[in-house]
């Protein structure tokens, strides 16, 4: 059971985002390994919304794009690695409050205040 549990660890570590330097002790196979780790850099910067924003969603396979829905009533979706806004998505009457996407982006949907969903390709 020891051997199994230190298989376990071993791959959720292969497959984190981080790698730490020790493998770390788990005490119980009942909680998945989570790697603690504090955010020190800040990979993008991504301004254009007139308003708040009240929501975001990564989207793509290797999450290069995000969608982000604000109080400014539209859905902007950027290009993280190289910063830039590639469209705003319009149509809404009062703020957006969620997104949602599928697993590899495809979709789009947004949430908004007027009481409407919108669904989009992207």
């Amino acid at each position: 059971m020891v051997k199994l549990l230190k298989q376990g660890v071993a791959y959720q570590i292969e497959f984190s985002r981080h790698h730490p330097k020790n493998t770390p002790q788990v005490s119980t196979i009942l909680e998945d390994y989570t790697p603690f780790l504090i955010p020190n850099t800040e990979k993008a910067r991504l301004t254009g919304h007139t308003a708040n924003v009240k929501c975001i969603e990564f989207l793509g396979e290797n999450w290069d794009y995000l969608a982000s829905g604000s109080s400014d009533n539209t859905v902007k979706i950027w290009d993280v690695p190289k910063g830039t806004c590639q469209a705003t998505l319009t149509g809404h009457t009062s703020r957006i409050w969620d997104l949602s996407s599928t697993n590899k982006g495809v979709f789009v949907a947004s949430a908004s205040g007027d009481g409407t969903v919108r669904v989009r390709i992207f």
